[in-house]
């Protein structure tokens, strides 16, 4: 019988390896997902129904120009970012600081395009996404990211 060689799974120290660490956050995510029918993270957002309609007009009324898709320049409202993070139970893998836990530091998001890409699914990252979510949306959490 031919052996298989695994990866190291724990240093001289007996500390599990960074892949090791990986696999068994992949495997309790997996596990969660498995026993709650899908993400137990993914929501969503109530709201009037128009949110990604009135993006624009609402967030930057003398720019005629600007297209709902382009949530660089909206500006965001860190009152209602820190909301939505924790209407959303983000805190529940990224830490009511934001600074981490089971997914990763948040504190130095700045790109709402790309938070925006991630909450929606639109890239994947590996966690939860929320159903509905606006530029507006990612816009107030980097507004509220900056705070913190």
């Amino acid at each position: 019988m031919a052996s298989t060689k695994l990866p190291q799974e724990t240093d001289r120290k007996g500390v599990l390896s960074m892949k090791m660490r990986a696999c068994l956050a992949g495997a309790v995510a997996l596990l969660l997902a498995a026993t709650t029918g899908g993400c137990p993270f993914t929501t969503t957002t109530t709201g009037n129904g128009n949110e990604n309609a009135n993006t624009s007009s609402n967030t930057n009324a003398n720019d005629n120009d600007n297209d709902n898709d382009n949530s660089s320049s909206t500006a965001g409202d860190a009152t209602a970012g820190e909301s939505f993070y924790s209407s959303n139970n983000c805190a529940t893998c990224h830490g009511a600081d934001a600074s981490g836990g089971i997914g990763p530091n948040l504190q130095n998001e700045t790109d709402a395009d790309e938070v925006l890409h991630k909450l929606d699914g639109t890239e994947s990252h590996g966690g939860g996404t929320v159903d509905g979510v606006t530029a507006q949306d990612a816009a107030n959490i980097v507004a509220w990211l900056a705070t913190l």
